[in-house]
């Protein structure tokens, strides 16, 4: 959900809970009950849906990295399998690398190298394929899984375009429960005569929870010498565009980097350096490493000298 989307999640709740304690002498008008059953049942299913983008949403930028791994391993398979069958020694030549020596590299050769594979297979007769115990579904899901591969650039954008698309999706559902609230409103605005307490309570939850303006992201640590420390998961909060510190002293000189795992070291000439009490802002994060592959951003301190301390904001 986006901010907007949590703001009235959070005055449902608070019009429900309402009518659960003080408001319930309302509900013996019959059609405000009905109408209040309706709204707390579009409200759960609203839940429902927003539990389930929040998986996706996960999940999808995790399992590009775990597409990528399962797809190696089919490959493998098939390469083992053309290397058998086949008499060319281009072809040969062509697969005679592991697949696993392309799955850290680029996207783009790792695609080839394995489209290399399949195009191996699909050389052979079926008879031959056949007798050799080929299993033309590893071939298909190989293949499934290249496609799902390209059709994005990288794990964050994969992230990005289906956080979109959940929020998208869960825009008529508070549509409608919006257009029940707003039934509901004309029928609690006529006991005002006669429940002018209960009116106004009501009229007061039923304003959106103010959200600051200013929020911004931040995020501060120290950094022990030579001891890499985690940031934050890029795919896990929003910050585009983040600015890094250096707030350590004299001397002091720290990396931000990109890993594979929360504890991973920069690689040789890896990352932005920033000395003490100097701050970068970065347009995105390709200076730092590859997002499709390392999510998390880390910071270590490359002077031998006392802990000094870093920060992030975004």
């Amino acid at each position: 959900m986006i901010q907007d989307q949590k703001n009235h999640r959070k005055m449902y709740g608070n019009v429900l809970t309402w009518f659960g304690h003080a408001g319930a002498p309302l509900l013996g008008i019959k059609l405000l009950a009905r109408i209040v059953g309706q709204v707390t049942e579009d409200v759960a299913e609203l839940d429902v849906q927003a539990a389930r983008q929040i998986a996706p949403t996960t999940g999808v930028t995790r399992t590009r990295t775990a597409v990528k791994i399962e797809a190696a391993e089919k490959a493998e398979v098939l390469r083992g399998l053309t290397l058998v069958l086949t008499t060319d020694s281009k072809v040969t030549a062509a697969l005679a690398k592991p697949v696993s020596s392309y799955l850290r590299g680029q996207d783009a050769a790792f695609g080839t190298y394995c489209q290399a594979i399949v195009d191996g297979i699909d050389a052979f007769s079926k008879q031959e394929l056949e007798d050799a115990g080929y299993q033309p579904a590893v071939r298909d899901t190989l293949q499934a899984d290249l496609l799902s591969l390209t059709a994005t650039s990288g794990e964050a954008a994969l992230m990005q375009a289906s956080s979109k698309t959940a929020t998208d999706s869960l825009i008529p559902l508070f549509a409608a429960v919006d257009a029940q609230l707003t039934r509901l409103d004309q029928l609690v605005q006529a006991q005002r005569f006669t429940q002018a307490e209960l009116v106004t309570q009501y009229e007061a939850l039923r304003r959106l929870p103010k959200t600051p303006t200013g929020h911004r992201f931040q995020a501060k640590g120290l950094t022990p010498y030579d001891v890499p420390q985690l940031a934050f998961n890029i795919l896990e909060e929003s910050v585009p565009t983040p600015t890094l510190y250096n707030t350590g002293g004299r001397g002091h000189e720290v990396v931000f980097y990109l890993g594979a795992t929360a504890t991973s070291r920069p690689l040789p000439g890896q990352g932005v350096l920033v000395k003490n009490g100097k701050k970068v802002t970065l347009s995105d994060y390709s200076s730092l490493g590859d997002a499709a592959t390392a999510p998390f951003l880390l910071v270590m301190q490359t002077s031998q000298l006392a802990a000094g301390g870093w920060r992030v904001r975004g």
